[in-house]
């Protein structure tokens, strides 16, 4: 199928271009740099695609946020703490009678224990999740405002020079 040429060059293959593929990596959370490495193609190429075909860019954003879903979510649980189920297992050995050889012998067995792990909230998950979504409030440098009264004039005061034990003004150099 031959492509529709718009302007000097050579035609663009982005009918060529497998969207499954692409689908595929922006999920599985690739950058727009290893995508277009491994579609083989230059970056200014990937660029022009995006900007030539706004249902594409829009597909591929949508891809984009459905690979951050997730860890956005685990951000958030990281950030709150979480509980999980958690099984433990443990090797137990015990001694048992034999009467035939009239001696102890060493057995054992896995015992399984079914537990709620509790994951505490994580300090710099909350300060992450914070400063990304209260920027204004969560940031590292505040911007406080100092409103101090304003003074229309300074009146300077004359202050008479002191005077010396013996009752003289001092000498000035």
């Amino acid at each position: 199928m031959p492509t529709k040429r718009i302007g000097p060059g050579r035609p663009s293959n982005f009918g060529k271009v497998n969207k499954e593929a692409v689908e595929l990596m922006c999920k599985r959370g690739f950058t727009d740099a290893e995508t277009w490495k491994c579609l083989n193609v230059s970056e200014k190429t990937w660029t022009n695609w995006k900007k030539k075909n706004p249902k594409f860019y829009q597909s591929i954003k949508d891809w984009k946020d459905e690979a951050d879903e997730p860890v956005e979510r685990s951000l958030y649980e990281r950030a709150k703490g979480y509980s999980c189920p958690e099984t433990r297992a443990q090797w137990v050995e015990s001694d048992v009678f034999d009467p035939s050889t009239k001696e102890f012998k060493r057995v054992g067995r896995w015992e399984y224990a079914e537990l709620t792990k509790h994951y505490p909230p994580d300090p710099t998950s909350m300060i992450f999740w914070l400063k990304n979504r209260h920027p204004d409030r969560w940031r590292d440098k505040q911007d406080v405002a100092m409103n101090f009264p304003q003074f229309d004039a300074i009146q300077v005061i004359p202050v008479a020079p002191k005077k010396t034990d013996d009752g003289s003004e001092p000498k000035t150099t």
